[in-house]
């Protein structure tokens, strides 16, 4: 009769063993690629924010849009109309563009006061 030795582990206890420490490693490299990702779109959009708004404060210093080109990767088009007919309200659309796989786009719109002097001449 033969006896069994109780110490260690069996051939398929060890295999059941590793295929479970697999899926856990790959589940948790499948995570961290997706937190990855969900960083650099959450950069991008910040960046594109940022534009936009940079291009309204620099209407509102200047008057003037700024040059359409971004930084690399982004488009921008600024408008500059005056509101529904008045003279002394400017609205200003800001919209910055990109693409990472798809097409992407934010736009800030805001209305700016500028009041217009009479004319003395």
């Amino acid at each position: 009769m033969r006896v069994r030795a109780s110490a260690g582990m069996t051939v398929i206890e060890v295999l059941v063993a590793a295929t479970i420490l697999g899926f856990i490693a790959a589940l948790f490299g499948v995570g961290l690629l997706h937190i990855r990702e969900c960083g650099e779109r959450s950069e991008r959009l910040t960046r594109a924010v940022l534009l936009a708004s940079n291009a309204i404060e620099g209407v509102r210093m200047t008057g003037d849009p700024p040059p359409e080109e971004g930084p690399l990767g982004f488009d921008r088009v600024v408008t500059v109309s005056p509101y529904e007919g008045n003279s002394d309200l400017l609205e200003v659309v800001a919209e910055v563009y990109w693409r990472h796989g798809a097409l992407h786009r934010v736009a800030l719109r805001t209305l700016i006061f500028r009041r217009t002097l009479p004319d003395r001449s």
